[in-house]
């Protein structure tokens, strides 16, 4: 077939060869999108794969999941980062603690002593679990110098067997210095063998 043969063709059969040409237009720019869409669609496939493992997992673990006799939960033991009291013979410790806990918020010239008992009313006594927490017969002074904001993060870090029951802040020539009164809320040691 030649040349001129195939305009005639394409002449008399105008329709059916616009037709044609169109169709695999269309069919080419569907293959190449499908390819495309198909590249895209591989990483949620992966993520849905995920999920329904990780919806697997959690089902799973709901099955086997008891919850505790109350006999249980009566010999919960928290770790010493929650323990709200330390015993009598750690207080040291606890000055220490408290010291570090004021040069990491920012604070300097942090001095500690301990003290008698302050003047104020001591906090409340915390029930918890059932153990005894007393308030130790001393105080924690705790002296230093910076700014508000050092003091302010201080204070919201301190351990939770202490309390904050008095705080005096004062002017000096290096800036503003603070005089800090903890009280300290004791447990006995033996009684679970935990310490602060």
């Amino acid at each position: 077939m030649t040349l001129a043969e195939l305009r005639a063709a394409m002449t008399r059969h105008r329709r059916q060869g616009f037709v044609t040409v169109l169709s695999l237009v269309v069919l080419a720019i569907a293959v190449t999108m499908g390819a495309g869409a198909k590249r895209q669609l591989a990483p949620a496939k992966i993520t849905n794969s995920r999920l329904h493992q990780s919806m697997n997992e959690i089902d799973a673990f709901r099955a086997a999941f008891k919850a505790a006799a109350p006999v249980e939960d009566a010999r919960l033991v928290l770790p010493d980062s929650l323990d709200v009291s330390v015993p009598h013979d750690l207080r040291m410790s606890m000055a220490g603690q408290l010291a570090t806990r004021a040069e990491r918020a920012g604070l300097s010239n942090v001095r500690v002593r301990f003290a008698p008992a302050d003047s104020a009313a001591p906090p409340p006594r915390p029930d918890f679990l059932g153990r005894t927490v007393t308030v130790g017969d001393y105080t924690i002074a705790l002296d230093c110098e910076g700014g508000f904001a050092a003091l302010l993060s201080f204070v919201n870090h301190v351990p939770a067997a202490t309390a904050l029951q008095r705080i005096i802040a004062s002017r000096s020539a290096k800036g503003v210095s603070y005089h800090l009164v903890f009280t300290v809320l004791e447990g006995d040691a033996s009684a679970d063998g935990q310490h602060g």
